[in-house]
């Protein structure tokens, strides 16, 4: 019966798999806001590994130009479709391919992590469609084709999991909130500032429950300690290039400020077109649960007081979205997050997980077959709004631009990208008289000069100069437009420019090996003892 039952919940699960990954069965991909963006972070670090550079870091991109995005904007999980399509798959399949393995990944996230507190098949496969196709998470991935966000909802239940583990149960799985936190870093740097600050209200909010027991706090504080270290490599060249340079990547974009693109009252309630920042009809019609739920019917404390919380803070997050939360006053100062209604991540995950305890509390079958039947038959509708009328209707876009850098937030401060020469990018020199051969692979240049007869003479190359350039022979010293600029002293000689990694990078990487290394060890070390093993 068991194995019936497990059967069935597998079938199940690849049923949820293949609708949500139904529209990419036609030739192309509807237009998302990001699509370009990041169709061309494939096609960059495609063509950056194909040059050798594989941790790539700054990629052969924007005419040649080079840019950033490798620091600033992980390429961890963009080495699958890059790799893809090294293989010989087109950028299109291989991007396509990319949504299905999130699409996978993201339903055994949500489902496991579910079963994992709540010990129930059924109501985490309940969990699961409500999580799959949420309104947010479909807007994500259709009209706005926000990558970062996509891989945000496939590993913040990781985090929620070993949060719910250190505080609840379990303390010593702590490096599942570890690994999870740090997986959501690697996605996008917006929700793990939104999440954190959420997350950091939650555990206040469990302090009695902390001091009861003094493990649990050691073990969040080695959580993070392990987190920090394991996630170096990545954030170690972000702060050293901030550092170096001014990078736009932590100041606002002047395109937008979170003040100026709050939810209104109307969009608050009811969507208003297939782009909308509405948390979604299931959401707002499940909010009565908790008022079926009695005191004398909770016989797990610590579960229901996890989802009362969560609850709460999903609320919260879902009324910051509007004009409630003071952004007038705090956006300025937040503003690197360009758009509150990000917030509907936070609010969708945490009601998910509130959701579900609340079902599996429930004691009156008919609350539970109207949440039941409002999650299914929402879910269905919302699948059908923006897989088949959006995404299937508008699934003709088969070329992309290759070198859209979005609003050039990591650009070097101050370029001016209007200046520069995209149709023919090469060097430039302020001595006509100078013989120059010059050769250009990726983002490594190669020089060879003679007859220079004057004294200030330079060369400037179409690479900006961000730090882990390498001349040589020479200074590199920062030109106009923030490009890389070479002085010339010798009547004649050779150069190579190109980048290498600092030893910031270097340094950052190790560390980061020697503790995954470390916890894959403590990890199996856990298990074994689990399973009786003591050797």
């Amino acid at each position: 019966m068991e194995k019936i039952k497990n059967n069935k919940t597998i079938f199940i699960l690849i049923g949820i798999m293949i609708l949500s990954s139904l529209w990419l069965i036609t030739k192309g991909m509807p237009y998302g806001h990001d699509i370009e963006f990041h169709y061309g972070r494939v096609i960059a670090l495609s063509d950056t590994i194909k040059d050798g550079n594989f941790l790539a870091f700054i990629h052969n991109f924007f005419y040649g130009y080079g840019y950033a995005t490798g620091i600033f904007y992980s390429n961890f999980y963009f080495y699958i479709p890059a790799l893809l399509s090294l293989c010989g798959l087109s950028y299109m399949t291989s991007f396509k391919i990319f949504y299905v393995i999130i699409n996978i990944l993201t339903t055994i996230s949500i489902f496991t992590c579910l079963k994992r507190i709540i010990k129930d098949d059924k109501i985490s496969i309940i969990g699961t469609i409500l999580y799959m196709f949420s309104n947010y998470r479909l807007v994500d991935i259709y009209p706005r084709a926000a990558m970062g966000e996509i891989l945000a909802f496939m590993v913040i239940p990781i985090a929620i999991l070993g949060l719910y583990e250190i505080i609840y149960g379990n303390y010593k799985k702590w490096y599942l909130f570890t690994i999870g936190f740090v997986l959501l870093v690697l996605s996008h740097l917006i929700t793990t500032f939104l999440l954190a600050v959420f997350v950091f209200i939650f555990i206040l909010c469990n302090c009695k429950k902390l001091l009861e027991d003094k493990n649990r706090i050691k073990y969040l504080v080695i959580s993070g300690i392990v987190g920090l270290l394991l996630g170096t490599f990545f954030l170690g060249p972000v702060i050293e290039q901030k550092l170096y340079g001014n990078i736009n990547i932590f100041e606002g974009s002047s395109y937008f400020l979170p003040q100026d693109d709050i939810v209104n009252i109307k969009n608050f309630l009811l969507p208003t077109g297939f782009f909308n920042k509405f948390l979604g009809f299931s959401f707002i019609l499940l909010l009565p649960l908790r008022y079926f739920i009695k005191k004398k019917d909770v016989k797990e404390n610590n579960l229901i007081k996890f989802a009362d919380i969560f609850f709460i803070l999903g609320i919260i997050a879902w009324v910051f979205t509007t004009r409630v939360f003071p952004w007038k006053y705090v956006g300025n100062y937040i503003d690197f997050i360009q758009f509150p209604w990000r917030l509907l991540t936070v609010a969708t995950t945490f009601l998910t997980f509130s959701y579900c305890i609340y079902i599996k509390l429930l004691k009156k079958d008919i609350v539970k077959k109207y949440a039941y039947g409002v999650i299914i038959l929402i879910s269905l509708f919302e699948l059908s709004l923006y897989s088949v009328q959006y995404g299937l209707r508008n699934n003709n876009k088969i070329e992309f631009p290759e070198n859209v850098i979005g609003t050039g937030e990591y650009l070097i401060y101050g370029t001016d990208v209007g200046k520069l020469e995209i149709l023919d990018p090469t060097y430039k020199t302020n001595n006509p008289d100078m013989v120059v051969d010059y050769k250009k692979k990726g983002t490594t240049v190669n020089i060879k000069y003679k007859n220079n007869n004057m004294k200030n003479t330079y060369i400037e190359l179409p690479l900006f100069n961000y730090l882990g350039y390498n001349s040589s022979s020479t200074k590199i010293v920062n030109g106009d437009n923030n490009l890389i600029r070479l002085p010339i002293k010798d009547k004649s000689g050779s150069i190579t420019v190109s980048y290498k990694e600092t030893t910031i990078q270097k340094v950052s990487l190790i560390i980061s090996i020697i503790t995954l290394t470390g916890l894959v060890t403590y990890i199996i070390i856990e298990k074994r003892k689990e399973n009786g093993i003591s050797k």
